[in-house]
Parts: C-alpha cells; structure tokens; sequence
C-alpha cells in the first residue's frame, strides 16, 4: 500500500508540474499513473476473491450469485476509474454519464438476485 501511495503522489505532483508545461501531457501522466495503480488494485482484488470464493465453498452459496458479486465489483471499480478519467480530462458531462451508466449496469447484473429473493419470499408466505 505504501508504494502505491508514494507512487500515487509523484503521479499527481508530476501531474500538476507539467499542467503548467503542456496540459496534455498532464493528462497522459494521470491516464498511465491511472492505469498502474488499478493493475497494483487488480492484485488486492484478487485476493479478496479468493477469500469469497472459500466462503462461498465453505457456505453453498450458488456461484451464480459470486459470478454476479464478482461483476459487480467489477462495473463499480471501472465506472468510478473512467468516471474521474473524464473529470481530470475536464469532461464532467460524460464522468456523470458514466456514472449514471455503471449504476444501471450494476441493477441490471443483479436483477438474478432480486427475483431469487422474491422467490424465496413467495415460498416462505406460501407455508
């Protein structure tokens, strides 16, 4: 963690430096900083997905329901990264779409579980 934040914070620093240089460049600075730290943030999810799919062997939930925790995480994390892309780019507009595209896209993945749960639901009032 600690690499990652001292690199995070001499992306940011040469970010800001060369804003005042070539504005572009800073971009690109932010882009590729971006981009290694989610490879660094691919590695801790990694292990958070092992442990939930020990608990998920270990609990019998059906690993249709980890597939769609797994894209959930997914969709949030890669949403939110585009999302401040386009903001640093200056594009408010499009970060908002992104946003507002990556919350739908995460209804629309875990509609499976809602109609499971109002399965249950319906089973349950039934006895």
């Amino acid at each position: 963690m600690m690499k990652a934040a001292l690199f995070g914070l001499v992306v940011c620093l040469l970010s800001l430096n060369m804003k005042t240089i070539r504005n572009e460049y800073s971009f690109l600075i932010i882009l590729i900083g971006g981009i290694v730290l989610s490879g660094l943030l691919i590695r801790e999810i990694k292990t958070v997905m092992d442990v939930l799919l020990e608990i998920q062997s270990k609990s019998g939930v059906s690993s249709e329901f980890m597939k769609i925790l797994f894209k959930l995480i997914g969709i949030s994390f890669l949403g939110d990264f585009v999302s401040n892309i386009c903001l640093d780019a200056g594009q408010k507009t499009i970060a908002k779409q992104v946003e507002m595209l990556s919350k739908l896209s995460i209804l629309v993945v875990s509609l499976p579980i809602l109609e499971s749960l109002i399965h249950m639901i319906e089973k349950l009032m039934e006895s």
